[in-house]
Order: structure tokens, then sequence, then C-alpha cells
């Protein structure tokens, strides 16, 4: 069985690469507080009417997250993304009371200056991982995380959320003049690295979702990690992913029934010319062990045989939801 999905198109090209560690101490120093928003994320543009929110429907179509209390991020400042010179790890910065904007407070560093601690810009927000690492390989700092192949269906919280690093929307910290005011900055931004993607489902007392992804020509890419294995790669430098380990994600929270808007996270797919088309094969199982089976061409205009398509469309970062809809298995046949 087939069904078709519209989401935002963003084929990356996947690279791999070997580290080294040189992450220097953190250094800290004056307290700074920092009020931030939320990344709001669109949702399938092909479907206005049918934009979902964590905190109810909103009405320009984005879907709305928030920070919870003791969500934090990490800071780090370079001489520049692809140079191995000045770099400093400003530790964690915490919120206490959460929101959709909201203050967290951190240090700036000792004697801090553009010159000798970097004045460049990487923050990183991992729930399922806060003890943020960067390395430096060969012409870039790098971060290695974990997406996990086994998740609940709630989805946020193995995100990878990060500021742009490219041109003037890196964040940028003035002590001197913050510290005078008595003002938190505002306008730090965040974006969502990883794909959230969202289903929604009803009927078919279903238990467990395993997705896997698949390309029609050259089917070398992973879905996720390789269970607790730090395995995927985030570029500081052009925020791109790489890696993983697994091509398949389980979908289960506790054999509870999997039911309304599922969300998972995953790293993009890299469906094009070369690779072919990505599809996503999805199996749906009830209470019973009995299993039901859909196939999402990441594409339209598909030439199955040939593996190519009229136009490639992918899981997406930057804080575009892959929506793939509604999902009623009422009267699905499980076998």
């Amino acid at each position: 069985m087939m069904f078709l999905l519209s989401i935002a198109a963003a084929a990356l090209t996947a690279w791999s690469c070997t580290k080294e560690n040189n992450v220097r101490p953190v250094s800290k120093g004056t307290p700074i507080t920092v009020e931030v928003g939320f990344p709001e994320f669109n949702g399938d543009e092909n479907d206005p009417d049918s934009k979902m929110s964590s905190n109810g429907i909103g009405t320009d179509g984005k879907y709305k997250f928030k920070f919870d209390a003791g969500d934090s991020f990490h800071v780090f400042s370079f001489t520049d993304y692809t140079s191995n010179t000045a770099f400093t790890d400003w530790g964690v910065f915490t919120t206490e009371a959460g929101g959709v904007y909201a203050r967290f407070t951190g240090y700036v560093p000792d004697d801090y200056s553009a010159t000798t601690h970097g004045g460049k810009f990487t923050v990183l927000h991992h729930e399922i991982n806060n003890n943020i690492e960067l390395t430096w390989n060969n012409n870039r700092y790098e971060y290695k995380f974990n997406i996990p192949d086994h998740q609940d269906g709630t989805g946020l919280k193995y995100a990878l959320f990060g500021s742009p690093a490219t041109g003037g929307s890196a964040p940028s910290f003035t002590p001197a003049s913050e510290m005078a005011s008595g003002k938190p900055r505002l306008g730090l931004q965040f974006r969502c690295y990883s794909c959230l993607c969202v289903i929604n489902l009803t009927g078919g007392d279903v238990r467990t979702i395993k997705v896997t992804v698949g390309h029609k020509k050259l089917n070398n890419y992973a879905l996720v990690s390789n269970g607790a294995a730090k395995d995927i790669v985030y570029n500081c430098g052009g925020n791109a992913l790489s890696g993983g380990g697994s091509k398949t994600l389980t979908i289960n929270n506790n054999d509870q029934v999997l039911s309304g808007d599922i969300f998972f996270v995953t790293r993009q797919t890299n469906g094009n010319a070369n690779n072919g088309y990505a599809f996503l094969t999805f199996e749906f199982i009830n209470g019973e062990g009995k299993t039901c089976t859909k196939v999402v061409n990441l594409a339209t205009g598909v030439d199955a045989e040939a593996g190519t398509a009229t136009t490639y469309k992918n899981l997406s970062q930057y804080n575009t939801i892959s929506n793939f809809g509604a999902l009623n298995l009422t009267s699905a046949t499980f076998e």
C-alpha cells in the first residue's frame, strides 16, 4: 500500500570524517542573562488548515513549543568555525521558569574579548545529552551526538537545537553593555538541526511503529543512530548532519496504544538524481503482534524501475516539520 507525502525539500550531501579532541576548559566569570525564544516550526505548506501545536492550534499556521523549567543550552565561542585558534567553552546557561520566551542565566568568561576567546558563537541545546563537547576535525568544529533508534513518540527531547552559524546571524554577546544595563540580551535565535516529523494516527490498536529509510539508487544513508552511539555529526560551520548507524527507527511508549500526534526525530534524507528518490517504510504493529505496512515516497513523478523522480523531496532540517498527515487504521488489515 502506498501514500504520498508533501514536505519542504532540503537535499543535503552526507560526508564522513575522523576526529581529534581539542576542547578547552569552561571559564566562568560574571553572570549574564539571555532571553531566548523557542523556534517556531513551519508545518506542511500544502495544508495550512491542519497545523497543530503542542500549545493549541496557531493562527499563523505554525507549530508552537516552549522551554521547560531546568532546560539548558551550551555556549561556545570561536575565532572562526574553520580555524583551530581561539576557542572558549562558556559552559551551560539554564532557565528556572521556562516558557515560549525564557530567560537563561550563565557566565561571561573572565577577561572576555573576541580576540582572546573568539567572536563567533555556537549555541547548542540537546535535552538527552546536556554534556555537550565540540571537537576539531581537520578544518571544522563538530558535535557528535545521538538520535536514538528507539523513541517514545514525543519527539522534541531527541532533537538538536542550535544557533545559526553563518553570516551576521550568529549570536553576539556584549558583556559590558549587558552588565551596565542590568537587562537580559534579547533575540538569540534557535533553529532545529535534526528533522522533526509527525503523523496523526488513529485506530488499529497500534503499540509499535517501525520507520525504515531507503534510497532507490545509492542506499547508503542511515536514519538514526545505532543504539546509544554518538554517531551523528553536526558541522558547526555549515549546520549539516552526517553519519548515523541505523536505517530503522522504532517508536514505542511502554507498549501503550499510539494515537493522535506521534512525533519522531531523524537526520535528513538524501533523495536526488544521484542517490535516487528517498522513501520511508512504516510498519505498524498492533497489540497482537500483527503488522500493517505502508510506504511513503519522498518524491513526486517517480519512476520506480529507474529510481528517479520529477521532484525530489526530503525530511528537512531548519525548523520545518515533516507532516505525514492523518492515518486511520481502524479498517486496515493486520497480518
